[in-house]
């Protein structure tokens, strides 16, 4: 069973995680769980924040996200190959956004 903030576009408003998971298969030959999870990251923020989300800053989000604390791995199983959740809190989001775009790590073309 699989909660709805783990499919990708059945995220509702008001639930304060999404779910980042990876199955047997869904990585390329060589590719890495966290690799394939970062380029994940903005397609997943895009649909619970207001907030511009450009692929070009996936891995920079993940770093930070990582290091706020905002992106945890989770323990899996089965089918499973990797996981990891995001916290959704919309001003936590917000004031890493500004600071990245002032800090010049992440920005518009």
């Amino acid at each position: 069973m699989i909660v709805d903030p783990a499919l990708p576009g059945k995220w509702q408003a008001g639930e304060e995680v999404a779910y980042i998971l990876m199955f047997e298969g869904d990585l390329n030959a060589g590719g890495k769980t966290e690799e394939h999870a970062c380029q994940m990251l903005p397609s997943r923020l895009s649909e619970a924040l207001p907030l511009p989300v450009l692929q070009e800053w996936a891995k920079m989000l993940w770093e930070a996200g990582i290091e706020q604390e905002l992106i945890a791995e989770l323990t899996t199983g089965g089918d499973g190959s990797a996981g990891f959740f995001v916290h959704l809190t919309e001003k936590i989001w917000a004031e890493l956004f500004s600071s990245l775009l002032k800090e010049g790590k992440i920005g518009f073309l």
